[in-house]
């Protein structure tokens, strides 16, 4: 990167989204803010405009491309909320409902009716996660649910999930941020991602899924070194969340989460 280039830093967060530009030397020259309301349709519930977060990185991101002047911006990184859910449509790339966010709890039944049902090991083998409400999974299958035929439009291919590229000057968001025919920069965490074999998984409740690179491989195909290498990767991430849904009620009562 040349000396005069800048960086644009995308931060959307739970309160707010910010534009940040940046000069080579890593000194802010710029910050651009706007708040995001915050909605709570039950105790218990959180949720955020879909709409309005994304005009919010429009605004931020063209203040901050405005204030560089005629200097161009060499890269532009984005930081989001992660676990906070929203589902779109393929063909308008309209949102079907509000964001959920990672903070709501409206899932908790159906996380303990899975964990009930023995499904706790299964998950933690294939994605390193504890099944809780905080993740993804929980989110879309009460989206699916809830929604009046929208799972049928999700099996007939015509929802999508993932994250939508925030560039200010993208017009079509009807294509997932990635490209392709799968929603783009899919996190792991959604219980998708299948760590043994690198593949996310097609399982009945799934809408649509694909391969991702290497193809998928039987455990006799690996190599005993890899093998040893994703089991000790998978059980790395399992232990780290683990121990951090159990100190969450901690971080709760002092005011952290």
């Amino acid at each position: 990167m040349s000396g005069p280039d800048y960086l644009l830093a995308i931060d959307q967060g739970t309160t707010s989204t910010r534009a940040i530009l940046f000069d080579a030397s890593g000194a802010v020259l710029h910050t651009a803010r706007r708040e995001l309301r915050q909605i709570y349709p039950r105790p218990g519930w959180v949720e955020h405009d879909p709409e309005e977060i994304w005009r919010a990185v429009v605004a931020t991101c063209r203040e901050a491309i405005a204030a560089a002047g005629e200097r161009p911006i060499a890269a532009i990184g984005i930081t989001n909320q992660r676990e906070t859910t929203v589902l779109w449509d393929r063909a308008t790339g309209r949102p079907v409902h509000n964001v959920i966010v990672w903070q709501d709890r409206r899932t908790a039944e159906l996380c303990e009716t899975w964990r009930a049902a023995g499904l706790a090991d299964t998950v933690a083998a294939r994605t390193g996660l504890v099944i809780d409400p905080y993740f993804s999974a929980s989110k879309i299958r009460w989206l699916l649910d809830a929604l009046p035929s929208l799972a049928e439009r999700a099996r007939a291919g015509e929802i999508l999930f993932g994250t939508r590229r925030c560039d200010p000057d993208r017009r079509d968001r009807r294509r997932p941020a990635g490209g392709g025919d799968r929603p783009g920069l899919l996190p792991p965490r959604n219980g998708q991602i299948d760590l043994r074999h690198r593949h996310i998984r097609a399982d009945p409740h799934r809408c649509r899924a694909g391969p991702i690179a290497p193809p998928p491989a039987d455990d006799a195909s690996l190599s005993a070194r890899r093998r040893d290498r994703l089991c000790a990767r998978r059980q790395h991430l399992h232990r780290r969340r683990r121990g951090a849904m159990a100190a969450r009620p901690a971080a709760r009562g002092l005011g952290g989460i």
